[in-house]
Parts: structure tokens; sequence; C-alpha cells
């Protein structure tokens, strides 16, 4: 490598190193509003821009790995330091890994355009992205955080079509964008003056076309409406000094009840909502109903016949009753007048904060210790179900994942996500979560009702459009009527089928690129 870099024209190095921050700081800008999220469909030019270049220097892959890796390692730090706060091992991981995998992609591609040529090149990069962010949803470091068009989250107006491709339609988009826009503007120039203006054509529908499409659809209204009052609890207790406390965390919940309890009792359906784990003390699912905490929202209910209580809480099962060994979950509660409760467990842990990485690093490496490996993943999606509603209960970082959401939702009447976001301490990461709710409510066109510890708490309509926002930080009551739905929405019937295609073109593809090299290296033997 280094040889390779003391080859280079000086000039040309610091070219590339300017072209590679460039685009980590038009990605970074659209996660931190800095910019409107559109500046996402030129971020990849200043790269393509590099690999060009390195392209007709007939430089190898590794020549430029350098540059594409910084550019990444830097769009991913700024994005994400927020949450070095809560753990530095759990967030350097997941950076550095995404980054490396991000450069593999970029670095594939080139090798195709090297040995395939160009077209192939830019295929190349399309569909090892799109493949590498759906297979980036499933394994154990899974970490979708910063897929591509998760970034248009921010201006909810341009991606109303997300119900039908979801964010890997939005990727789709920006990859493709620059590609056209890239080759328009660096491309050969030998073209008849009407095949320019072709070009010019069809690049401009690429980019109108989903602004258009988006601004002209308009969420299906249903005949039989149905309405369900929410209440969201936000009580704003410091992770890192109160909420784990021994000695407070009783008390915090009584004072969690006294806050529902400023709401006025109501003949009408409703639905109060507490944050993640605001039950703190790890219940016994066996005996959850005769608990402490049973009782005291039992007594909340009592005076309230159509109440429903929705509570973020660690429970425990017993495995080994003789060694005292149990099996602990990150678990939402929905607890009715006259009927058991109902138990949904988080299927999608956090790697390195929930779970370890592997069994060969250190198991503690969270804070505090009560959040770290010891808890286990759910095995299933269960929605709570009532006379009155269903609905589907999604833990902080499962709602960053859109088929799990829309798929969960399909027969639901609304989504629910409770969060602690205290632990990032900072707005930036609060509010990139919240987008990422608001694309889940397009997604699958449902009311999204966000209840956070210490905000943002928010009730979003099935546009994504925010109905109520409570400060950050901020002991708050916010209350709204939402709406039931039924309606299916393509993506969530069929998932991300769009990340399932560029996987299965991508196979074919790296199949092919390896054929090539083995034709030639046959026929170089020949010779």
């Amino acid at each position: 490598m280094a040889q390779i870099l003391r080859k280079n024209n000086p000039n040309q190095k610091m070219k590339f190193t300017a072209a590679a921050l460039l685009t980590a700081i038009l990605l970074h800008s659209a996660w931190a509003e800095m910019l409107p999220s559109m500046v996402m469909l030129i971020a990849f030019v200043p790269l393509l821009w590099v690999a060009k270049i390195s392209a007709e220097q007939k430089l190898p892959a590794r020549s430029l790995a350098l540059y594409i890796y910084l550019s990444f390692t830097i769009w991913n730090i700024l994005s994400f330091w927020w949450g070095f706060k809560v753990s530095i091992l759990a967030v350097t991981a997941p950076i550095f890994i995404n980054a490396t995998l991000m450069t593999v992609v970029f670095g594939l591609s080139y090798v195709a355009r090297m040995r395939l040529g160009e077209n192939f090149g830019y295929a190349a990069l399309l569909f090892f992205w799109l493949a590498f962010e759906h297979i980036h949803s499933f394994w154990f470091m899974a970490f979708p955080w910063l897929n591509l068009g998760n970034g248009l989250g921010f201006d909810t107006w341009l991606i109303q079509w997300y119900e039908f491709t979801g964010v890997g339609g939005g990727s789709f988009w920006i990859l493709l964008s620059n590609i056209v826009l890239f080759r328009l503007l660096f491309g050969s120039k030998k073209y008849p003056q009407h095949i320019n203006i072709l070009r010019y054509i069809i690049v401009t529908i690429i980019i109108v076309f989903p602004i258009v499409l988006s601004l002209s659809m308009k969420t299906t209204n249903e005949t039989d409406r149905q309405y369900i009052k929410t209440n969201i609890l936000q009580t704003n207790i410091n992770p890192y000094t109160e909420k784990f406390d021994t000695t407070k965390i009783r008390q915090q919940f009584i004072d969690l009840i006294e806050l529902a309890k400023r709401q006025p009792v109501t003949d009408s359906i409703s639905v109060f909502y507490a944050p993640e784990t605001a039950i703190v003390d790890k219940l016994s699912v066996k005996n959850i109903d005769s608990s402490w905490y049973a009782k005291k929202i039992n007594e909340f209910l009592v005076e309230r016949p159509n109440t429903f209580f929705i509570v973020g809480a660690f429970t425990r099962q017993s495995i080994n009753k003789e060694e005292n060994k149990n099996q602990l979950y990150n678990s939402v509660l929905l607890f009715q007048n006259n009927a058991p409760v109902q138990v949904y467990n988080k299927n999608l842990l956090v790697p390195g904060t929930e779970k370890p990485f592997f069994d060969i690093l250190p198991k503690s490496i969270s804070k505090p210790e009560e959040i770290s490996h010891r808890l286990c993943a759910g095995k299933r999606r269960k929605a709570f179900n009532t006379k009155h509603f269903t609905v589907a209960p999604i833990v902080c970082w499962e709602s960053i994942f859109g088929e799990f959401s829309a798929r969960f939702s399909a027969k639901t009447d609304w989504l629910t996500v409770l969060t602690n976001d205290g632990w990032w301490t900072s707005n930036s990461g609060r509010r990139q979560q919240l987008q990422y709710s608001r694309i889940r409510a397009i997604e699958a066109r449902r009311f999204v009702v966000r209840c956070s510890n210490t905000g943002l708490s928010a009730i979003i309509a099935p546009d994504g459009s925010l109905l109520a926002v409570a400060p950050p930080n901020q002991t708050a009551i916010l209350s709204a009527r939402i709406e039931k739905s039924s309606i299916k929405t393509w993506y969530s019937y069929y998932g991300d089928f769009i990340g399932r295609i560029a996987t299965f073109f991508s196979v074919f593809l790296l199949l092919y690129i390896f054929v090539a090299k083995f034709k030639k290296h046959t026929f170089t033997k020949l010779l």
C-alpha cells in the first residue's frame, strides 16, 4: 500500500483525500440536518470521481481503498458519535465494521469495473450496496442505522412511496441518482446532440419522478374510522444516575402512576404508555399479575374500566430453580381490567450492549451492567390483542429495522415504540431515532406512538408527520386521538424485496467476476 501511494502524484493524493472527505461530509449533512436530505443524491459523486481516475490509470483496488475507508469511517463517526457516551467498545466495533463492509462493497464494484467494464462497475455498485444493506439487517452484527434510505427520513414529504419499497427504495434512488448524474457530468462528451438531450431527460426523470410521485400520494382514508385516546408518559429519569438506583425504583414508579392520574377519568377507550424499562425490577413471568407493580397499575385501572396500560419492564424466566438461574428479557407488558397481563419480549437486541459481539470478548461492556449480556432475545413477534384493538409493541432498537416493523404491524391497528433515549444524552441520537419511527409510519401506513423516557416522545401520523412532540429532558404527558387502521401496504406484505433481488443478482455478478478472472488467467498462460 505504501509503495503504491508513493507512486501516486502528491497533488492527486490531496485531491483524492479531499474527494473522500467531501463525500463523508455530504452524507453526514443529511443525518445532521445541516442540508436537505436530497444532498445524498450527489454525495457519492466525489468517490465515483476517485474510482474513475483510478480506473483510467489502471490502479489496483487496494490503491484507492484507503480513501474509500477514510470517507466511510468519517461519515460513520460523525453520524453516530453520540453512541460513544453509552459504551466506547460497543459503538467502536459497529462503526469500524460498518465502514469496512462499505469499503469492501465499493472496492468490489471497482474490481468489477476493471475486469468487466465501466457499465458492469456501476451495476455492481448498485447491486452490491443494496445487497449489503439487506444482509446487514439479519446477521449477528446487524447495524442498519446508516442505510442510505434512512437519511431521507428527515424529509418525509420526499418518501411517501416507501409504503411500496421501504428504505431499500430510498437507497436505490440515491445510488442510481449519483451514478447517472456522475456519468452525465464526467462521462464521454462525444455523443451527438440529440443523444445528450436524451441523457439529460433521463437523468431528470430519475431524480424528479420519485419527488412528484411522493407529492401526489395521499394516505388512504377508511370509511369506518375508529379512534383511540393515547396518553404518553414521559418520565424523564436519568438512566446513568437515577433509573437503576435500587433505593429509588419503586418511588419512581409511584411518581409514574401519579403522572398518569393527572389525566381526567373518561369512559372512552384510552391507552397509557410508559417507557422502555419503566419497571426496573426483574419481574417473574409467572408472577407478574401478583407483583407490587401489577397491584399499583390495577388500582389505577379499576377507576377507568376502558383504560389499558402498556409499560416497559425487565422480566425473568427461571431455567434452573436449584441453581437460581434465570433468563432475563427486555419486555413490554399490557395491563387491562379483568384479564391476565400480556407480555412481549424484545426480539432484536443491540449488539455490544444487550448482547455480546462474540463469546471471546468481555461480556460486561456496557454501562450500567443491568443491561449487559445477560439479556435474552424473544423468539417471536407477539402483538397485543384486546377486544378493542391490536397493537404491535416495538422496543427501541427494533424500530430501526423496517421489514421487521412493517411485517409486525401488518395485522395490527397501530405501532407503539417504547424506548429510553436518555442513554444518548444528545439530541442528535434522539432526533435520528425519531426520524426512523416516522419512516416506519410511512412504510406500514400506521400511526406510531413513540414513548421515550427523556424524549423525544411523539405521536406520528401514517404519512410520517408529527402530530405532537414532547420536549426533551422534561416530565410530560402527551395526549391525542389516533386512528385505527387495517391497511396492508405492499412493503408490509413483501418486505425488502429490493434487497432480496439485489442479493440474488449480486451472487451471479460475483461469480461472473471470478470466472472473468479465471478465464483471463488461463488465456494468458496459453499465450
